[in-house]
């Protein structure tokens, strides 16, 4: 995916989108920002995930963060009643350890991508992970959004095709 960069130049030139969405590609960001095009991180996990795991959010406790370190929620985390299993502990504390591309920590990736992103989004729903989303929105200084309809929609959308029918 790294050594595509080239390619995806071409493709974007020829294209000339908007707005690009990106999930991996950490370089994107700079990649469009030179060609006047916007970019969007688009999260492939739910906000509260990120909110709690990633690298943002956790910035100033380090980079080498043990299982101990992750029992706490990160300083200005919205809700601090989550509690995990010891082996779930171990396995996240070493899943920010993990290489994925050239030479590039996977958390670190993610990170680099939401920072230089103009946005970020995220498949969720505002009544549930809200108070995530307005998180992320202050540790990234930039727009978070979810894309789903909202629940209250639902109920009103279902309701009004029993009363037509």
């Amino acid at each position: 995916m790294d050594r595509t960069e080239n390619h995806v130049e071409t493709l974007l030139r020829e294209l000339n989108p908007q707005i690009v969405f990106f999930v991996f590609q950490h370089w994107l960001p700079n990649l469009t920002r030179r060609l006047g095009i916007k970019c969007i991180q688009y999260w492939i996990v739910n906000p509260l995930s990120v909110a709690y795991f990633w690298n943002g959010p956790r910035q100033s406790q380090g980079t080498d963060l043990t299982d101990l370190d992750l029992m706490q929620p990160p300083p200005g985390f919205p809700d601090s009643f989550i509690k995990l299993h010891a082996h779930e502990l171990r396995f996240l504390a070493a899943s920010r350890k993990m290489e994925f591309g050239n030479g590039v920590l996977l958390y670190d990736r993610l990170d680099i991508g939401a920072r230089l992103a103009d946005a970020n989004a995220f498949k969720g729903c505002r009544e549930i992970e809200g108070p995530y989303v307005d998180y992320l929105e202050t540790v990234y200084k930039k727009p978070v959004d979810e894309h789903r309809p909202s629940i209250k929609k639902v109920y009103e959308r279902r309701n009004k095709r029993k009363v037509t029918t």
